[in-house]
């Protein structure tokens, strides 16, 4: 069966988080670097994405403790596999790489899983990089920014975008994306995972989801 078909009859269980569940391993410094890169003039530690390729089992691991509880959908460990993010690492040659590796293993182990009364699902964790065209870096110059928002989208334009801040324009600017482009009609393809702290930080409070009737938004 298809995903929305599925949707139809019952509610699916997405699995959890990816980087606390990498924290609970106790990795160091050498689980990062393997011995493909042992040589790497950064430190690795904490570019948890880098483990699909120095420590798969690690990753494996975790995905499968989530599809042994009963995880519907899994997620790709590809949240900062964007080039903005892993060049703090010095590891944005590296992007392809990960993605295809990440999402192989994510869709095998589901696979392996799944039954014909319980598929499993595999989507494409796309993070908001670890910069922000919203915000100064300098409290002392509010204008002042380290990214742009056509640096954004072309350090994430292989992937599918995900969104920082949530406005109205921005929201346009998500539909003249090359993805959507192709795909004029994402609904079955694209979900949008946005963290609601404080309408005053996170939304704009005059923006209504439903003016956006392409996109399904999960509220977590």
């Amino acid at each position: 069966m298809e995903l929305h078909d599925i949707l139809k009859e019952r509610i699916l269980v997405l699995d959890g988080a990816m980087g606390t569940m990498v924290q609970r391993c106790g990795l160091g410094e050498e689980d990062f670097r393997g011995d493909r890169f042992a040589e790497h003039p950064v430190m690795l530690k904490g570019n948890n994405d880098i483990l699909v390729l120095t420590r798969p089992d690690v990753i494996r691991g975790i995905h499968s403790k989530y599809l042994a509880a009963g995880a519907d959908i899994i997620e790709t460990s590809t949240f900062n596999a964007n080039r903005i993010s892993q060049a703090e690492y010095g590891c944005e040659h590296l992007c392809a790489e990960i993605n295809r590796t990440a999402a192989t293993m994510a869709r095998q182990l589901a696979d392996s899983f799944s039954t014909p009364e319980k598929p499993r699902f595999v989507v494409g964790s796309v993070g908001p990089t670890s910069r922000t065209c919203s915000i100064s870096p300098d409290v002392e110059d509010s204008a002042q920014r380290n990214i742009t928002f056509d640096e954004l989208v072309g350090g994430l334009n292989r992937k599918l975008i995900s969104i920082l801040e949530y406005d109205k324009k921005t929201l346009r600017e998500l539909f003249r994306l090359p993805f959507f482009k192709k795909h004029p009609d994402p609904s079955d393809r694209v979900i949008i995972s946005q963290a609601i702290a404080d309408n005053r930080i996170l939304v704009t409070s005059d923006l209504k989801f439903d003016q956006y009737p392409k996109l399904k938004i999960l509220m977590v």
